[in-house]
């Protein structure tokens, strides 16, 4: 079984034993910035607990983390689980770019207060 299906169709205990056996971290973080894209927390919550990197790059060429994805589509439920992983709330893009950047071009409220109680540099 391939590891990005087993995490496609939610099978984690396969996903964790594919992992155990040297499957790549990479196809984890790929499908958290997937995840954090659309929104869906519990996925977001189930690929850190096995090991995602909540500051990993998204291979994008802009230097962008899953933090910022969720700023720019408005996922804001999304930035609590990434922050409780080690995600970097100022983690900064191409051209200096921070997640609260993002946000507030965006118009996304919700997510720029919950970056700035989380102690964001505005």
């Amino acid at each position: 079984r391939d590891l990005s299906w087993a995490i496609g169709d939610e099978e984690w205990d396969d996903a964790r034993r594919l992992l155990e056996k040297g499957g790549s971290r990479h196809v984890l973080d790929q499908h958290l910035v997937l995840e954090c894209r659309q929104g869906n927390v519990s996925k977001v919550q189930q690929l850190l607990s096995l090991g995602a990197d909540a500051n990993c790059d998204d291979g994008s060429g802009l230097q962008w983390r899953p933090i910022h994805h969720v700023c720019m589509t408005g996922q804001a439920s999304c930035i609590d689980p990434l922050v409780a992983h080690g995600a970097d709330v100022d983690a900064a893009g191409l051209h200096g770019i921070t997640p609260l950047h993002v946000a507030a071009v965006r118009g996304n409220l919700e997510a720029v207060e919950e970056l700035v109680l989380l102690g964001a540099d505005v």
